[in-house]
């Protein structure tokens, strides 16, 4: 691994910025920074190749920027949503490229005509949080390990959906319960300004479990949960 590529460490982006004696030291972001004020948790390690993955063996220009552009995607993906679709049809049209597995890199490059080094791990979250793609971790039996994609089937996706939507009710569901528990009545003035629906994109946990990637509604103080994506 080359200094300042990018690896999964516990499923974490990090950033290599060591390599002595087949050793490397690694750092990643434990918390990202909030708007509130507080700054981003980071935290590094001493690795071996079997504790890692390689995303790309290239040097990104900083681990923030590489965060900031997963961060981009996550707020706004409707350009690599498309170009994910595009790229999705153009291989399930063949069957042999539908039915086989592509290489992770390879995927980029079609997606996006060129492979920039910090724009893989963003765009390695989107496909994992997407339903088109499915990961497949490739192991040879050596410490090293590659990450390759197939296109879902459309029962597969069919059958994802379902379970993403079945997911997202349930929380709402305990969500409403919890909430009107505990919620004390108060008479609230309101008028046709408050009206205007307010929507964000963020990770969805409840009771400290991750659930996958959603938006969370505001409508005249009504919370509404919707998941994108459920983790597999």
């Amino acid at each position: 691994m080359n200094i300042n590529s990018i690896v999964l460490y516990k499923k974490f982006p990090a950033i290599v910025l060591e390599n002595e004696n087949e050793k490397y030291l690694v750092k990643w972001c434990v918390h990202p920074a909030t708007s509130t004020g507080k700054k981003a948790v980071y935290a590094s390690q001493k690795v071996r190749d079997k504790d890692v993955v390689v995303l790309i063996d290239k040097p990104v220009s900083s681990l923030d920027n590489v965060l900031s552009f997963a961060d981009r995607v996550l707020s706004d993906s409707s350009e690599l949503k498309n170009q994910v679709e595009e790229i999705y049809d153009l291989l399930t049209n063949d069957d042999e490229t539908a039915n086989n597995t592509i290489s992770f890199l390879e995927l980029v490059e079609l997606i996006r005509g060129n492979v920039e080094p910090d724009e893989v791990w963003g765009i390695y979250n989107y496909l994992n949080n997407d339903y088109l793609f499915e990961e497949v971790i490739n192991s040879s039996g050596s410490d090293s390990t590659s990450i390759s994609f197939i296109p879902r089937t459309q029962e597969k996706i069919k059958l994802l959906k379902a379970r993403t939507k079945a997911v997202g009710k349930k929380i709402q569901a305990e969500d409403k319960k919890k909430s009107t528990s505990s919620k004390t009545l108060k008479k609230a003035t309101t008028s046709k300004k408050t009206k205007k629906k307010t929507v964000e994109k963020l990770s969805i946990y409840y009771n400290d479990k991750f659930y996958g990637y959603g938006t969370i509604s505001k409508r005249n103080g009504k919370k509404i949960i919707e998941l994108l994506s459920v983790k597999k």
